[in-house]
């Protein structure tokens, strides 16, 4: 294994530093002169096993990362924040694991990962709509995210070149049909209608049954609206005979006084 030390790096015209066939077991260390101006870096043919963080942050002006044929397993998500970038290669690797977030690479035009492990790609790949190469071959694939259908026949597409050949357990593109661009497209632009109809779908039968537990809901709050007038009713009803009864019983009270008054009156007069 080769050590390189970071004072013995330079750029060459192009601004491309070139460290191929060293045998790294990782990416040197990479002084701020160097890292604020490399356009492309291309550390192909190595054994490196990941890329460090902090340092693919630092590279700013970046347009090219070549990381191919490495012992890489995943690519790191600080990849996506590098603001000019056009190209990844990492080809020949071991990556099983590409993270979400390769939409924000709007200025992506050529991502190549053939000749790994992976068996999914992140759904918002379609993002990435200045993609003009997209190689696939040689991995694990066992689907592909429908949404990029939708950069089939538009006005912006220029996807031009799309392979996922050799991926035995692709079921959803034939496989004779594995290298062809716009039948892959195709394939996926039906499958991204068709589940954007059920959505729809599901959407409609969603607010129709919104609308009939609503409906239900007004039945049952208008009987229990019945019902409690009907308690109220039977209520006053009580409450009727309640003060209809008091009025009959005052009633007897005072005849009952007008009567002993009387027979007061009548029975003292005859003792006179």
């Amino acid at each position: 294994m080769e050590e390189v030390e970071s004072d013995d790096l330079e750029l060459d015209k192009d601004k491309r530093l070139v460290l191929q066939y060293r045998g790294l077991a990782e990416v040197p260390n990479l002084s701020p002169s160097l890292s604020d101006n490399i356009l492309i870096l291309d550390v192909s043919f190595n054994n490196i096993l990941t890329l460090p963080s902090a340092a693919i942050l630092e590279l700013r002006e970046l347009r090219e990362l070549n990381c191919a044929n490495n012992e890489l397993v995943s690519i790191p998500r600080e990849v996506y924040t590098l603001p000019y970038l056009k190209v990844l290669r990492a080809n020949g690797n071991k990556i099983s694991i590409f993270p979400d977030g390769i939409g924000k690479c709007r200025r992506l035009e050529r991502l190549i990962l053939s000749e790994n492990e992976l068996s999914l790609l992140p759904d918002d790949l379609a993002e990435c709509q200045k993609l003009r190469e997209l190689k696939l071959q040689n991995n694990c694939l066992k689907q592909l995210p429908i949404s990029l259908g939708k950069l089939h026949g538009g006005p912006n597409c220029k996807l031009v070149e799309f392979n996922v050949s050799n991926n035995p357990d692709l079921h959803m593109i034939p496989s004779h049909l594995r290298g062809n661009t716009n039948v892959i497209l195709w394939i996926l632009l039906t499958h991204y209608e068709t589940l954007t109809k059920v959505k729809d779908i599901e959407t409609a039968l969603k607010d129709m049954t919104g609308l009939l537990l609503k409906s239900q809901r007004g039945v049952t709050d208008f009987k229990e609206s019945i019902d409690q007038y009907s308690r109220e009713e039977n209520n006053i009803r009580i409450e009727l005979s309640s003060v209809e009864h008091y009025l009959s019983v005052c009633a007897f009270i005072t005849n009952c006084k007008k009567r002993f008054a009387t027979f007061v009156r009548v029975f003292f007069g005859k003792v006179r």
